[in-house]
């Protein structure tokens, strides 16, 4: 997890970069188009104060926000937000956006960087609405925790946390966080499994 002040400064820096008709020279412009169907994918109505900019703050956050090739935690070749550049189906992300190795290597534009990002994290959604049906019915809270986690961990792994299902299922938010932090997965990524956990908890508020 990113420190306090760093992740500050690089979400403020991702989010000026990504601004609607932002006059400071050199900065991309916004694509609404793009987040108009992240929007939609979460099926994200005015009743709920979920967002697509409130799911973007948070994966910022726990997956940080790199121009550049980095190794993840276990090694994997990895940029922009939580891209995992092995993926067979981030391969044909790249291919869509005619990103090259060459242009990897170089390092990605705040542009390039959110394209990824929203390609990747409509698939997490997706995800997260196979594993959890009642996925619209969710307060806000819960639906963040599971976008972030679908994010995290792709269908398969997140297809394992059946006591999770269950308890989400019964909306039953204590049961679902206590499912949750009784994984391998909460011992291995530290404030992030905090994070999750405390937002299933209070999913209820």
């Amino acid at each position: 997890m990113l420190q306090e002040g760093k992740f500050s400064n690089i979400l403020k820096a991702a989010t000026l970069a990504t601004m609607v008709g932002s006059s400071a020279p050199g900065m991309p412009t916004h694509d609404y188009k793009v987040d108009t169907n992240v929007q939609q994918a979460a099926n994200l109505s005015s009743s709920t104060k979920l967002s697509s900019e409130a799911i973007f703050k948070q994966l910022v956050k726990h997956e940080g926000y790199k121009k550049h090739i980095y190794k993840d935690t276990k090694g994997i070749p990895t940029i922009g937000i939580g891209f995992n550049l092995k993926d067979k189906n981030n391969q044909r992300i790249l291919a869509k956006y005619g990103i090259s190795n060459h242009e990897l290597q170089k390092g990605l534009s705040d542009i390039e960087i959110r394209q990824l990002y929203n390609d990747t994290v409509q698939i997490a959604i997706k995800n997260a609405k196979h594993f959890a049906p009642n996925f619209d019915s969710l307060p806000s809270n819960a639906q963040l925790a599971l976008i972030d986690l679908s994010f995290n961990l792709g269908a398969n792994k997140l297809n394992e946390f059946k006591h999770l299902r269950q308890a989400l299922a019964k909306k039953d938010f204590p049961a679902a966080a206590a499912a949750l932090k009784d994984s391998k997965w909460y011992r291995q990524v530290g404030n992030r499994g905090v994070d999750l956990v405390n937002q299933l908890k209070h999913a209820s508020s």
